[in-house]
């Protein structure tokens, strides 16, 4: 009698078991993982991750300040670099300082031969006036 009982109530479970929803399962399966890997866990084990975690975040960061010394080291370097040229150049920075006022008036007597338009020649000494006060304008000849 008790093997015909454990075969009833056996066929029941399966009976059960089969007649749940999908969703049902698939709830029962995550809430087994959640629980399997809650029960894994232990305290030496998350303080062990920890450890590790700030080593390797103590690494990442090792990293990237020699990289940042480095970037540093080039960007002094450049600047030195840029100094020595400017100072090689100073000698030829005042060699010509009229030059641009000089071929600009070469350039603007050519213009306005060719200008037909008068109001264009006056609209261009506004211009000029306007915008680079300490060139003259060349009269015309």
């Amino acid at each position: 009698m008790i093997d015909t009982y454990n075969a009833l109530l056996k066929q029941l479970q399966e009976k059960s078991e089969a007649e749940l929803k999908p969703e049902k399962k698939i709830e029962e399966k995550k809430n087994r993982e959640v629980v399997e890997v809650a029960e894994t866990l232990s305290s030496e084990g998350v303080i062990s991750e920890i450890g590790r975690l700030k080593l390797e975040i103590g690494e990442k960061l090792t990293h990237i300040s020699d990289g940042l010394e480095e970037e540093v080291s080039k960007f002094n370097q450049i600047q030195k670099a840029i100094e020595i040229k400017d100072e090689e150049l100073k000698e030829f920075k005042d060699w010509a300082t009229d030059a641009p006022g000089d071929n600009f008036e070469r350039v603007f007597d050519k213009w306005k031969e060719r200008c037909t338009n008068p109001n264009d020649i006056k609209e261009m000494k506004e211009f000029i006036k306007k915008n680079f006060p300490g060139w003259e304008i060349p009269e015309d000849k």
